[in-house]
Parts: structure tokens; sequence; C-alpha cells
């Protein structure tokens, strides 16, 4: 349990069409007890692993993996577990941002990533909180201990102008890192800003270009997810097959995304690309030359 990622997280939560099986909540109130009486690892990692378990095995059924998700944060709280917590709120807040304790994880995750260090983090996420909860009564405290009080969208165009600190083509990473870090933050604590969808699309192609493959692909599927009428869906559902087609070279997946791209936004004036892409998996750059070549001379 160490190791474990967001990303695979993200995976183990996704929707899908597998029924739901339940779960055998007399050996997990074993386990949550046992806990209880001895918080430490010995107890705590099969806790969380059966927690993991839970939510794949259920995927489909929203309120499990929700109860999971929360079950899972409180342990890794009293555990002071701050990484594999904020994981957890991070999964929750962003699936299940009605309920009303929101505000209150959104804290929690601000102050473990002060004791972490990641103030950067810390500080969009504050600023963010500040503008989704304006009367909130921690609103004062928390905006008072930020060095600069920029609005969220200055924050963001601000990092991402330091980003390339020249014209050239160099870029500075730990700064594309804090970007998308930022975006991410930006979307999570306002998920109903016109903007969210943007600046996640933004942090995509940023993971793009820092090869986080698997942060890129997250993000496109959080912009499918969460906002599929918004015009950046259709480019991410795009950039799923061309990004396992250009940079992971797997022509089976990047197939099968281009296929489901054609099906979904047949009228897209990335359709045809898509088909032409289809036709040149596999290809070397001299074979489709050749191949326009022969066309040409016919």
């Amino acid at each position: 349990m160490k190791n474990l990622h967001l990303f695979s997280l993200l995976i183990l939560i996704g929707l899908g069409c597998k029924k739901s099986e339940g779960y055998d909540a007399k050996a997990l109130a074993a386990l949550e007890q046992a806990f209880e009486a001895t918080p430490a690892d010995s107890t705590y990692d099969p806790l969380i692993t059966r927690y993991l378990e839970i939510m794949q095995e259920n995927k489909a059924d929203k309120k499990i993996v929700e109860d999971m998700l929360f079950k899972a944060a409180t342990a890794s709280k009293k555990m002071n577990n701050c990484r594999q917590m904020v994981i957890f709120l991070n999964n929750l807040i962003k699936n299940h941002y009605e309920r009303q304790d929101t505000p209150d994880h959104i804290l929690e995750m601000i102050n473990c990533l002060r004791q972490s260090e990641k103030n950067y983090a810390a500080d969009i996420l504050s600023i963010c909180f500040g503008e989704a909860f304006p009367n909130h009564p921690k609103k004062v405290e928390l905006m008072s201990g930020l060095p600069n009080q920029l609005p969220a969208v200055q924050y963001l165009a601000n990092l991402a102008t330091s980003m390339f600190p020249d014209t050239g083509n160099s870029y500075n990473k730990d700064v594309a890192f804090q970007f998308v870090d930022a975006c991410e933050a930006y979307a999570l604590v306002l998920p109903h800003s016109d903007k969210s969808a943007e600046y996640l699309f933004s942090a995509a192609q940023t993971a793009k270009l820092l090869q986080t493959y698997d942060k890129c692909i997250s993000l496109y599927d959080w912009i499918i997810e969460k906002y599929p009428n918004h015009p950046k869906a259709e480019n991410s559902a795009f950039m799923k097959g061309f990004l396992f087609d250009s940079d992971l070279k797997d022509t089976a997946v990047a197939r099968k995304f281009y296929g489901e791209f054609i099906a979904k936004y047949p009228k897209s004036e990335f359709a045809d690309d898509a088909q032409i892409l289809i036709q040149n998996l596999g290809k070397t750059e001299e074979q489709i030359l050749e191949e326009i070549q022969k066309k040409n001379q016919q």
C-alpha cells in the first residue's frame, strides 16, 4: 500500500459496466474493529487493501464507492498518512462534490499539503476555496496565510507564463508540474466553472509534454466524464487515440480509441483525420509517403 498511485486509484473507481457484487460487511467490520483497537500498519494496510478491492468489485455502485472512499480517507487521517488521505479525498470530492462535508474535506487536503510542504498546491486550493465558498467561516483565516491573494485565474495565468521563461522551445519542468497540479485543483474545487474543462485540457497537454502519460490520460477522462457537452470532451476523446498512436506506440489501443471517437463524433472536424490515422497505424513515414505518391500518380 505504500506505493499507491493516484492514477491506479482512478482506474479502480472509474465507472464500469460490471454488475455490483456487494461485499461481506461482517468481514469488513472485523478489519475495521482490528484497526480501531490497534491503529498500526499491520491493521491499516489490510483494511485499505480491502476498501480498494470493494471499490474495484463494485465500480458501478457509486454509493458503495463513495462510502469506501470516505472510510479510506478517515483511516488514512487516523494514521496521519497525508499522501494517501489526499488521494482518497481528491477522488471523493471529484466524484461526490455535492456532499455537505466537501468544504471540510478540501480544508483537510490543504492542511495535509501544508504538512507535506507542498505549499504551491495548498495555495491554489486555498484561493479556489475562497472563491467556491465565499461565506465559509474559515475563509478569512485561510486567505490571510497566503503570500499573494491573486484570483485563481491570474494565479494560473502567471504559472502558464513562467512555464516558458524565454521564446525558445525550453520550458521550466518544475513549473510545468505545478501548473498541472494547479489546474487540477481549480477543477476539483470549482467544478461548475466554465473554465474548468479548459484548464483540465491545458493540464493534460502539459502532462503530455512532461511525458507523464498516465496523468495525461486521467485528465482526458476527467473531461470526457464530467464535461461531456464541452468542446474539450471531443478534443480529449481524439487526443486519447493520438496519444496511444504517436507517443505510446500502442496501435491496438489507438485503433480502439480512434474508432470510438469516430462513432461518437461522426461530424467532428477531426473525424476524417482519425480515419486516416487508423489506416496508417503501424506504417512507417516512408510507407505513408510512398502511398501518397502512388495516389498522386493515379
